[in-house]
């Protein structure tokens, strides 16, 4: 499978959101600002983030594709690049 406009970063966050409890979000970032081929450093999501979405979200897991629809759905996270520490992943409720 050739990897398309995602990154681990990208990808988990698309795997998190279909498994999110209600009112708890995930960031999940690649500090550097580079997620793969994504052009950003990772996303934010819920679990509405893809409602009535599942379709596209299982395409874009399946050909590692999910930058791409982060994008799409204004859930994607740029951050200043060339600071390499670690991902990161925050799980936030109110």
């Amino acid at each position: 499978v050739r990897a398309e406009r995602g990154g681990r970063a990208s990808h988990l966050a698309l795997r998190l959101a279909g498994e999110l409890p209600p009112a708890v979000s995930a960031l999940v970032v690649a500090t550097d600002g580079v997620d793969g081929r994504s052009g950003h450093a990772g996303g934010l999501v819920d679990r509405d983030t893809f409602r009535g979405r599942s379709g596209e979200l299982d395409a874009a897991l399946r050909t590692f594709d999910s930058g791409a629809l982060l994008r799409e759905r204004g859930a994607h996270v740029e951050l200043p690049r060339g600071h390499n520490l670690t991902d990161l992943v925050v799980l936030s409720r109110p």
